[in-house]
């Protein structure tokens, strides 16, 4: 229905008299009156007499001289002038219908027998018995001759609409195809009849008898599904409702006008559709409130809560997880969206599967800039982690979900967010989850989270510390090898926080530079987290074409596995191949990795050993 209205809905129309039924008629009503305003005259009639006479009732609204019958299952193909033009010549020949396509049954062809009249647009015909005998000898059978999706003169609608036996017991009398008339229904003869020299309009997926006439078969509407699969769809949507638990998506705001369309939109487009929204405002400033109600006024299950004042957002999730009326919640932030439409709905069928309150389900992770550019994907085989993960959360040892979905009552147990901490307040969350929670990934990427300098990033670097570190103390004496796991969050931590995005740049440019002033041709990457993922879109964009051969990790095993492309092995496996030059693109223990290279090498008996690395750290 969308998509067809959004195809008709700027063409010069007095006003839309709609009978809205089904399912989805609360979604539809929605956002037809959005967009018709007082245009839009709207009936929920479903009586037991039938379309008909539902259609009758809708009569007294009609005072126009010509009628547009819309079923949504059609798509405007021309120009909204044409049916300005259309409906002017219509009037001048006093047309009293116009079939909904040239194309359909042969139409064309068939017509061709009879006299006809020109305008610009139109061929028009007087269909008498006279000349429909010609064209059903001709045929040796019945053809249409007034059609549902059409333009009509308001008399000829009323007509059809108004004779005393309008159910031929073609169609049910539920839907309103009993209004199509055949050549031999002849008391609705004689009438002027007119067909379109262009296309105006067809139907998405039905060809009526006539194959390759729908838009589907011919190409033009594409990624979307047939009418027998929407069959299966349909059953697929009753089924979800009926098993699928709800869900509550939390989304937090403040101030994200910019970004905000686009977190909604990906909402939306879930395949899981048994969901609440609760969008929390913290008292934006901005714009975003108003684009916030825009989607309210459309979809019923997305509501708004509005903080008194500014709060943060703690508070924010805190508050839309209390208002929450389904078990399980997840979250999502309001400059971030969803990359996968099946993102809600392969988590949910993980909690399914586990059945377990505590179970926690979580997708992969990929960093965007500003204008939505991927810069990297944050988990990878290495460092993508399942189970009971106290211990790697703690020490920030693998690549830390977010926006997981988990119970209502498992966040309640573990006491919710802490709004003391200022800094970190969601790991200090997912620490204390951890320590209940079994986390299960769903094998694909979910998030698209956007990295911008209003960030943590923006942060001082010794408050970072002061917090992480009053974090770790919180939850670790209980922790018997407390003082190892303290050297591993130290080492993971050091990187993220104190190398802000302008000295990841400066080290990506210094290495770019370097790069491009070595006598080399080729070489491998010593790294596969973030700065490999910056060095390689630095050298795309200045255009700097030598080769990367590896992607190279201490970590690798045998299974085979690519980062950008390029296979991903241990230092001495490159080596093996006759890497001599390297490029580190690693912040730990740099050092330490030159060593073990140049150790390598002396044992394989290789020379020419060439290493490229920053002095920006």
């Amino acid at each position: 229905m969308k998509d067809s209205f959004e195809s008709f809905k700027d063409i010069n129309a007095q006003k839309w008299v709609i009978n809205i039924r089904g399912f989805y008629k609360k979604e539809a009503m929605a956002y037809l009156k959005y967009f018709l305003s007082d245009r839009l005259i709207s009936y929920e009639l479903e009586s037991e007499n039938g379309w008909f006479y539902d259609t009758r009732i809708m009569l007294k609204d009609i005072n126009s001289d010509f009628v547009f019958f819309w079923i949504e299952d059609h798509i405007n193909l021309a120009h909204n002038e044409s049916y300005d033009e259309v409906l002017l010549e219509m009037q001048e020949h006093c047309v009293e219908h116009l079939i909904y396509s040239w194309w359909h049954d042969g139409y064309k062809a068939k017509f061709n027998l009879i006299h006809k009249e020109e305008s610009k647009n139109l061929n028009i015909f007087n269909l008498d018995e006279n000349n429909c005998d010609i064209i059903e000898k001709k045929l040796g059978r019945y053809f249409y001759t007034v059609s549902a999706v059409s333009i009509t003169s308001i008399n000829f609608f009323q007509k059809i609409i108004s004779c005393n036996h309008p159910i031929v017991h073609r169609w049910s009398q539920n839907t309103p195809f009993d209004f199509e008339k055949r050549s031999t229904d002849k008391e609705f003869l004689p009438f002027k009849h007119a067909i379109p020299k262009n296309e105006l309009f067809a139907s998405i997926d039905d060809n009526h008898g006539t194959i390759g006439y729908s838009l589907m078969d011919r190409g033009l509407y594409e990624e979307r599904l047939k009418r027998e699969e929407m069959v299966e769809t349909e059953k697929k949507t009753s089924d979800m409702q009926m098993t699928f638990p709800f869900v509550s998506l939390i989304i937090p705001n403040y101030n994200n006008e910019k970004y905000i369309k686009k977190c909604l939109d990906s909402v939306i487009s879930q395949t899981y559709i048994n969901i609440e929204v609760i969008l929390v405002d913290d008292c934006s400033t901005d714009d975003s409130l108003r684009i916030i109600h825009e989607y309210t006024n459309i979809h019923h299950n997305i509501k708004v809560l509005q903080n008194k004042k500014n709060m943060g957002v703690s508070y924010s999730r805190d508050l839309g997880i209390k208002n929450a009326t389904a078990k399980w919640i997840t979250t999502l932030d309001s400059d971030d969206y969803y990359i996968n439409v099946l993102k809600i709905e392969k988590e949910m069928e993980l909690i399914i599967k586990h059945n377990q309150n505590n179970a926690i389900a979580y997708s992969g992770i990929v960093h965007v800039d500003n204008d939505g550019n991927e810069l990297s994907k944050i988990m990878t085989v290495q460092n993508i982690r399942e189970g009971y993960l106290m211990e790697e959360m703690i020490t920030r040892n693998f690549a830390i979900p977010r926006d997981f979905i988990f119970s209502k009552e498992l966040y309640s147990i573990v006491g919710g967010y802490d709004y003391s901490i200022p800094l970190y307040e969601d790991w200090d969350l997912k620490v204390r989850l951890s320590k209940e929670a079994k986390f299960i990934y769903s094998g694909i990427d979910g998030i698209a989270y956007r990295r911008h300098e209003a960030g943590l990033s923006s942060v001082n670097h010794v408050e970072h510390q002061k917090w992480v570190k009053f974090i770790f103390d919180k939850y670790s004496n209980e922790l018997k090898n407390k003082y190892e796991l303290e050297k591993i969050l130290k080492k993971n931590f050091d990187f993220n926080t104190s190398l802000c995005v302008i000295t990841k740049n400066n080290i990506v440019s210094d290495l770019v530079k370097k790069i491009k002033e070595a006598n080399i041709n080729s070489f491998s990457i010593f790294g596969i987290g973030e700065l490999t993922d910056l060095l390689l879109i630095e050298l795309s964009l200045r255009g700097i074409n030598k080769k990367v051969n590896f992607i190279i990790d201490s970590r690798a095993k045998s299974t085979v596995l690519y980062c950008h492309s390029r296979k991903v092995v241990a230092p001495d496996t490159a080596l093996k191949e006759g890497e001599h030059n390297f490029v580190l693109a690693s912040w730990n223990n740099l050092d330490e990795v030159e060593r073990s290279l140049e150790a390598n090498v002396k044992i394989l008996k290789l020379e020419n050993l060439f290493i490229i690395k920053s002095n920006k750290y």
